[in-house]
Formats: structure tokens, C-alpha cells, sequence
């Protein structure tokens, strides 16, 4: 059974301007069979996508019927796309950060300086303030896997 590719001319010519790629026959077929992939097609928004295939992510267009009507450059990844990506299981799996969706967590959490830093006592229950201030520092360092400003 021959498949054909959902990618339009226009699509091809973009894939070649922006990401430097000629893909034969058979990749372009291949390549539009990944895009129904959930491993490895992320869907953005109602259009747009992001998909990794041969060992690249490209972002591009697609409509409801399927058909890719272009590819954008990389850097055209919205916010709202990065955010998409950085919840995204398959993204994180394939670990191939090419939009950058990393680059703003930072890579360490800041911890307090030590002139706020507390004296704990010895052998002692600690009074409820300290138990309270050290809840509440532990909270913001564990409240769902947030990073400290």
C-alpha cells in the first residue's frame, strides 16, 4: 500500500530554506508517517506542531485534514509552545533540547543565604516559629518542582 506524504510543495521548500534538509521519497513518507506518532510529534497548538524525525525537531504547520503547510525556523517556538514542550513526556525522553526550552530553568536552586540562616538547638524541640519558617523554606523549594527566583 503506497502512502503518500502530506507535505505540500511549499512545505518541502521551507523544510530546505529553514532546516538545510532534502529528503528523499521515501523519508518525506516516512517522515509524514511520524507526524502521527505521539513519541515523537508534540502538538502545540490546534496548527501548530513540533516533531522529531532522523535525529532533528522541526516546528511546522499542519492542518486538520493532515496536510503540512510549511515549516517554520526553530526560533519561531512561542512561549506558549515552550511551555507545551517542557511538560511534554517524549520531549524530555528524546532530551534533545533544540528549541531551548531548558535554557531558562535554572540549574541549581538558590539556597538562602547565611545571614537568614537559623541555629538549630541541641537535642531540643524546636520552637514552633523555627519548625514553621523551616516548613514553609521547604515548601518553596519542593512546591511542584519550582525553582526559587
Amino acid at each position: 500500500m503506497k502512502h503518500e506524504s502530506p507535505f505540500t510543495i511549499h512545505a518541502k521548500e521551507r523544510a530546505c530554506e529553514r532546516y538545510g534538509i532534502v529528503f528523499s521519497k521515501k523519508q518525506w513518507s516516512e517522515f509524514g508517517r511520524t507526524l502521527n506518532n505521539p513519541k515523537y510529534a508534540v502538538r502545540l497548538s490546534s496548527e501548530r506542531l513540533a516533531c522529531y524525525f532522523l535525529k532533528n525537531w522541526y516546528l511546522l504547520i499542519r492542518e486538520k485534514n493532515g496536510t503540512v503547510m510549511t515549516f517554520l525556523a526553530r526560533e519561531s517556538i512561542t512561549e506558549e509552545d515552550k511551555l507545551v514542550l517542557e511538560n511534554d513526556e517524549h520531549y524530555r525522553q528524546i532530551n534533545d533540547d533544540a528549541f531551548h526550552v531548558w535554557s531558562n530553568v535554572p540549574s541549581m536552586v538558590a539556597l538562602p543565604s547565611r545571614e537568614n540562616a537559623i541555629e538549630l538547638p541541641d537535642d531540643e524541640e524546636l520552637p514552633s516559629d523555627v519548625s514553621q519558617s523551616a516548613e514553609n523554606l521547604l515548601n518553596r523549594f519542593c512546591d511542584k518542582g519550582q525553582f526559587m527566583d
